[in-house]
């Protein structure tokens, strides 16, 4: 990438991604995880006589930002750039003044800004107390691991060449960072295996404030949020040396 990085032509960028997260198909998943989240609140609360415990809000904080990590952030990421591949819209962008670093910086701000007011919205839907949510923890470790799965998800698109072929790649990374955290509540030995996974230290984080706990982020999770994020960047700048937009 080049390093010089011109603002306006970011903003331009940001401009069509969120235009176009706002018209497409694409809106529908923020929208529909909200939903999911409201949901699974009401149906507890009808099923438990009104109440929702702690264990309950805790799985629907647990389950809603790893869905949307992962949904949003891997799959929804790769989905846009196949897409912007299939039409040959990345081709025009690159052959103009536009450069690699502008494009990546503007194709993961909109992603990442929605993904992110949809993880306090989840926070605020669950039920947690919100006297035992340290929000500035919260924000940060849920800003780290939102784009730790952007930079994945723009790894991947990297390798493929349309929406199919996205879906096809990012499936199996979905699952991963989404069904293992999600289920680690219901299954205590899944735990042996989310607390090597980023999205896992925002599910031990979820079932932490369900308790009633304030949240204090161990050695171990903080070097597996590091590490995950500096393992996806170098995966990334690899992967665009030899694959990078400038060559579609």
């Amino acid at each position: 990438m080049r390093s010089k990085i011109h603002f306006h032509k970011v903003a331009a960028i940001l401009g069509v991604k969120f235009r176009a997260i706002a018209n497409g198909n694409m809106a529908v998943m923020p929208i529909f995880i909200i939903v999911l989240a409201v949901v699974l609140r009401f149906a507890f609360k009808s099923m438990g006589g009104g109440e929702v415990n702690s264990f309950v809000s805790g799985y629907i904080l647990n389950f809603g930002l790893t869905f949307n990590i992962g949904s949003m952030g891997i799959f929804l990421t790769s989905a846009i750039l196949a897409e912007e591949k299939e039409k040959n819209t990345l081709r025009v962008l690159m052959t103009s003044s536009v450069n690699g670093a502008e494009f990546f910086i503007g194709s993961i701000l909109p992603i990442f800004t929605v993904m992110m007011a949809v993880n306090v919205l989840v926070l605020l839907v669950s039920g947690i107390p919100m006297e035992t949510v340290n929000l500035w923890m919260f924000l940060g470790i849920t800003a780290v691991a939102s784009l730790t799965a952007c930079i994945f998800g723009m790894l991947l698109g990297i390798f493929t060449k349309n929406q199919v072929a996205a879906s096809t790649l990012s499936t199996p990374f979905l699952l991963l960072v989404t069904l293992l955290p999600a289920f680690s509540s219901l299954i205590p030995e899944l735990k042996k295996v989310c607390v090597f996974l980023f999205t896992g230290v925002v599910a031990e984080m979820a079932e932490s404030y369900a308790a009633g706990q304030g949240y204090q982020l161990s050695l171990l999770s903080g070097i597996v949020l590091a590490a995950t994020a500096v393992l996806a960047s170098a995966l990334f700048l690899l992967a665009y040396k030899d694959h990078g937009y400038e060559k579609e």
